[in-house]
């Protein structure tokens, strides 16, 4: 079919060439907008289809009101990729040969379509516009063709309408010239939220049934939308199938799921072979667009390995999990919308499994939903159009030039070889492109995704009543109580109140899930006798009545303190261990409530009867007796955990004796093995799980806390907090923090000068050192410095030190530190540094931070810990004269904070 209406127009033609459904969905919008009264005085718009997917194409315009003027009809049963593109390209040069006055052709995606165009129309010197550019996987095999077909309709392209700013950079990285390319949002996201904006007369089926379940069903369903289609996912259909087909049964009662089947034949086949069977997943015909929006918008996780439901699903805030190795859209995954799981089944359940989890207890999180376009891409890319037509364009940039291109390449290739090349840059050029410096190196992510993802690190737990934990999934349930994996071993440390231990044994062996084996301590005791005979009567008692399991005592002279029972935790042989005070007497629930909490996946950590956070908001003090679980600092009374936590307490020096095990317990936990901590609920209207008795102030009051011990907890919690463990409430600092780590003190007090100097006002400085006494420096002086005391817990022992030890524990500080000040920038001094500054350079190259390294060719301590250093950061600021540092030097140090801020 053709019309030739526009053949005698005196308007500039544009040709917009589609032949996919997602193609038609996309460029939809953008027709409506070409063809409304104002561009119909300014151009002719020509909409020429292929036919690649002719009948559900022609659907789809339908739904838009729109209609196609050539229909090529070109794909036919079977077609190979290689022959419909050869069609394609021969029958779209023959139409551009015949319509007159063409300024433009303009083409969507990454399709067979799109390229053939393209080709065809740069062959004829028609210029090329391409709608989505820049999207990159960078992976020509995946997905395949659609990889290698936007690489070449972007190198040909004379406007390129990116989505992103993401896509625009991909751009620039290929050197295609600024002026060239326009960020303009995604046009699917016009259709996508047309339609969602749209009341339906007639409901699609699907949508009733959906909402029905949401509404009518006592435990709300969790909806999960699949699709999958890829050419280069067939061999993984199984795989995948597997995946949703264990979710399905897992599930059966809480999950619905609905599948889409693509209408490719081995597609259907396979789909609908395996998961036939299962009554919560149901197996659809496409749908159609203009139901889609209102699908997607019910649904609660999305599974897929399909391209444009990333940018529609993220505008909802959905969350995805991708069946992909790779994607072209990253924007996503950065900001936490995409999951990029792979194909494999064990993966794809788990991630699955996690959200549900999730969406079942804490909720999402919001999650950022302008990522690909807000609406208005179609009006930006028109008015776009309408300025190049009338050459209103601004000129293309002097840097995009063929001289001087090749000037800066010039400068890489033939600078080793001669200073005075002919083919240098000027000094203009050379500043304004600072960034292409072979000092600078962009190792590191954007500030607002290093921010973000500080701050979704360190967001405490939701907080969920005892009840709502029980209806978590967990590894572990009552049912499971005589399984070699749950196996618990109970350390209840006696000392001098009397009366206890038959209470504690009996309390024990009532626990609905109670302990394979009970050790009683006591250590030092003033009434160590007592307590041998109060144990013996329980044993005599016990073997009188036939109970056999076994309790152990550890006795001594020595006074452990509260150390010697987390020594003998360490020696169980079970998976879990508790460890408790002897004024903390449970219920019979708790170990089965601690069992089944631990167990699932938000809430793995030490859990305990009372706790503390370092710095709250609210107030500062010890949490216990609230009705919800609360993540904080610091457990205490009871700790219960894996055995294999245990050991992680005694990787570093012990700061006090009197007390502070729990400090140290919980320190290190969370800095070696990311192991967070709880304190358990208490359920005031079932007490059986809660972790202490109804006579606990009273047993407590009865104990030998004194005025000393009391003074030593203050002093661990006020001054030694920073230490290796995290602020409950960091995660709310919204400061730009600068992290600087120097070894040196001189270096340190020239450098804090330098940077007051330097930086702007709005950039804090946090300085990691001992204390502030070392450094010299007046607290007047220190106004924008926050100093982070211990950095280094390594430097505690009186010993010397290895150097591989020094530079391990900075290493694993680093991120602790980080999560503390919230720092998002790390500034080192590489001259100076020891094996230290290497520990905490490499951690932050491995978290993505950027470093800044500044490097003083005339105080070099060690030239090989030095090259280290340098090759690690993200620029060196180099200095032959100390801290008195080049004005270009120092413009490139400020261009730089200005470029990763």
């Amino acid at each position: 079919m053709e019309n030739t209406k526009f053949q005698n127009s005196n308007l500039p033609t544009v040709i917009l060439v589609i032949g996919t459904r997602p193609e038609a969905v996309k460029c939809s919008p953008l027709i409506s907008v070409l063809k409304s009264d104002h561009f119909k005085t300014k151009l002719d718009l020509v909409v020429l289809s292929t036919g690649q997917h002719r009948e559900i194409l022609k659907e789809t315009l339908k739904s838009f009101n729109q209609s196609i003027d050539i229909d090529l009809n070109l794909m036919t049963a079977n077609q190979d990729l290689s022959r419909f593109f050869q069609l394609a390209f021969t029958k779209t040069t023959d139409q551009f040969k015949k319509i007159k006055n063409i300024k433009l052709v303009v083409v969507q995606g990454d399709t067979t379509t799109a390229l053939a165009a393209s080709l065809a129309a740069a062959y004829l010197h028609i210029p090329v516009a391409h709608v989505e550019a820049g999207l990159r996987s960078y992976d020509m095999e995946n997905p395949f063709p659609e990889e290698e077909n936007r690489h070449i309709i972007d190198s040909i392209s004379t406007l390129l309408f990116a989505p992103t700013a993401f896509a625009k950079k991909a751009l620039q990285k290929e050197s295609i010239c600024d002026s060239n390319i326009f960020v303009t949002g995604n046009t699917g996201i016009d259709a996508f939220l047309l339609f969602q904006s749209k009341k339906k007369t007639l409901v699609s089926p699907i949508l009733t049934e959906l909402n029905n379940l949401k509404k009518n069903s006592k435990l709300k369903k969790i909806i999960i939308l699949v699709t999958m289609h890829r050419r280069e996912n067939y061999k993984n259909v199984e795989s995948m199938c597997s995946a949703i087909k264990n979710i399905g049964t897992r599930y059966l009662d809480d999950v619905v799921v609905i599948l889409p089947v693509h209408p490719n034949p081995n597609f259907r086949h396979k789909i609908k072979n395996f998961l036939k069977d299962l009554s919560n997943i149901l197996l659809v015909e496409p749908i159609a667009y203009d139901s889609f929006p209102q699908i997607l918008n019910a649904s609660d996780i999305v599974l897929t390995d399909s391209g444009g439901i990333q940018e529609e699903a993220s505008t909802l805030g959905k969350p995805i999990i991708l069946m992909r190795d790779t994607t072209e859209r990253p924007e996503g995954i950065y900001h936490g919308t995409i999951q990029l799981i792979g194909s494999d089944s064990a993966k794809i359940e788990l991630a699955v499994q996690k959200l549900i989890e999730k969406i079942s207890t804490t909720g999402l999180s919001h999650l950022k939903r302008d990522i690909f376009g807000d609406g208005k891409a179609s009006q930006r890319i028109a008015g776009i159009i309408e300025q190049f037509l009338y050459k209103k364009l601004p000129l293309q940039n002097p840097q995009c030039s063929t001289k001087a291109r090749q000037n800066l390449i010039a400068k890489e290739v033939f600078e080793k070889f001669s200073n005075s090349t002919k083919y240098e840059l000027s000094k203009e050029d050379e500043e304004k492109n600072f960034l292409f410096d072979n000092n600078f190196k962009k190792n590191f992510q954007p500030y607002e995704i290093r921010k973000s993802q500080l701050k979704s690190e360190t967001v405490p737990q939701k907080r969920l009543t005892m009840e709502e934990i029980f209806s978590l999934p967990s590894e572990y349930h009552i049912s499971k109580k005589d399984e070699e994996q749950f196996s618990v071993t109970s350390v209840v440390s006696l000392y001098r109140r009397k009366g206890l231990a038959k209470r504690w044994i009996n309390s024990l062996l009532k626990q609905t899930h109670s302990p394979k084996i009970i050790w009683l301590v006591y250590f030092a005791s003033p009434i160590s006798d007592d307590l041998d005979q109060e144990i013996g009567a329980i044993r005599k008692e016990l073997n009188e009545s036939g109970v056999k399991i076994p309790i152990y005592t550890n006795r001594g002279d020595m006074q452990l303190k509260y150390f010697g029972r987390f020594q003998l935790a360490l020696q169980t042989k079970t998976n879990f261990v508790v460890v408790f005070d002897d004024d903390s007497i449970p219920q019979s629930r708790f170990i089965e409530a601690c069992l089944h909490t631990i167990n699932t996946q938000s809430y793995r950590g030490i859990l305990g009867t009372k706790g503390t956070p370092f710095e709250e908001n609210a107030f500062f003090g010890p949490i216990s007796q609230s009705d919800t679980i609360v993540e904080v600092d610091v457990v205490g009374g009871s700790w219960f955990m894996r055995n294999e936590w245990v050991k992680l307490m005694f990787r570093d020096k012990m700061f006090s004796w009197e007390t502070g095990e729990d400090w140290h317990l919980c320190v290190s936990a969370r800095k070696y093995a990311n192991v967070r901590c709880f304190v358990m609920p208490v359920n005031k209207a079932d007490k059986a799980t809660n972790g202490f008795s109804d006579d606990y102030l009273q047993v407590s009051h009865s104990g030998d806390t004194n005025g000393f011990v009391q003074n030593q907890r203050r002093f661990i919690r006020m001054q030694q907090n920073t230490r290796g463990d995290r602020h409950m409430n960091s995660y709310q600092n919204n400061e730009k923090n600068l992290l600087v780590f120097i070894e040196d003190k001189r270096d340190a007090i020239n450098l804090i000068l330098l940077l007051d100097k330097l930086i702007d006002k709005s950039i804090q400085i946090v300085l990691a050192v001992h204390n502030n006494d070392e450094l010299g420096i007046k607290e007047s002086d220190l106004k924008r410095v926050k100093v982070v005391k211990d950095f280094m817990i390594g430097r505690d022992y009186n010993s010397n030190v290895t150097l591989l030890s020094r530079s391990a524990e900075s290493f694993y500080h680093f991120e602790m530190i980080v999560q503390q000040t919230q720092s998002t920038v790390l500034v080192v001094v590489g001259s100076s540094g020891n094996a230290a500054t290497v520990g905490v350079v490499t951690a932050a190259r491995l978290l993505q931070f950027p470093i800044i390294n500044f490097s003083l060719s005339d105080q070099v301590k060690n030239i090989f810990i030095n090259q280290i250093i340098k090759d690690l950061s993200s620029i060196n600021l180099d200095s032959s004269d100390g801290f008195n540092l080049e004005g270009k030097t120092i413009k490139n140090f400020q261009d730089f904070l200005k470029a990763i801020y």
